[in-house]
């Protein structure tokens, strides 16, 4: 029996962290200099107390509701911190828990990724990149199975993120049927149409912001 995978598994260990204190300009260099949408927020004592993404420093500078003029922008980046526009007590999840079960919270809240915690020590960051690489590591691996990467499939098509439904039911409807009508076709050919739909899924997610 295949042993479940956990967030242990795929998640980023030691992620990038800001303060409650940190201006917006630096929480944006951190993500540009990253390429992070998002960075857990700790104290002092490095607990996690909330968690900002570049949504929350784009809402933070640039209103849709209120005009600033150049000066003004650049004084919030300079004099805003990201604790006036972080997600306090963020939703998280700890390293033996089930990847399934982090894929669900993040689809049934609508996130694209979660802090894992060890009591209250932050020791990685879960996100939707990470649960496409692993997905592309296990298509790349020779030990796969079809019946395996078909259950991969569809636990992604039903339990990824809810901002994601869209494209990946889109991709993956598209693999399910090249699969279904090669039969013939040798495994590792299949997982190399496999690997092209990751990889290409990946590229446009960032190129999206997400």
């Amino acid at each position: 029996m295949r042993k479940p995978l956990l967030v242990a598994d795929i998640m980023t260990p030691d992620p990038v962290t800001v303060t409650p204190a940190t201006t917006l300009q630096e929480a944006v260099r951190l993500m540009m200099q990253g390429g992070f949408r998002r960075l857990p927020v700790v104290d002092e004592e490095g607990q996690l107390i909330g968690i900002v993404t570049d949504r929350d420093l784009r809402l933070a500078t640039d209103s849709p509701v209120v005009l600033h003029e150049r000066g003004e922008r650049e004084y919030l980046m300079t004099h805003v911190t990201v604790g006036a526009c972080m997600t306090p007590d963020p939703i998280t999840v700890e390293p033996s828990t089930p990847a399934a079960d982090a894929i669900r919270r993040m689809r049934d809240h609508r996130i694209g990724g979660l802090p894992v915690v060890m009591g209250d020590e932050l020791v990685g960051i879960v996100t939707v990149t990470d649960i496409l690489d692993a997905f592309l590591k296990f298509l790349e691996s020779p030990k796969s199975t079809r019946k395996e990467v078909l259950m991969v499939h569809l636990e992604l098509t039903e339990e990824q993120a809810a901002m994601l439904r869209d494209i990946l039911e889109s991709y993956l409807s598209n693999l399910r049927m090249e699969i279904a009508s090669t039969e013939s076709k040798d495994l590792r050919d299949k997982l190399k149409e496999g690997e092209v739909f990751v990889k290409d899924l990946i590229q446009r997610l960032q190129v999206g912001g997400l």
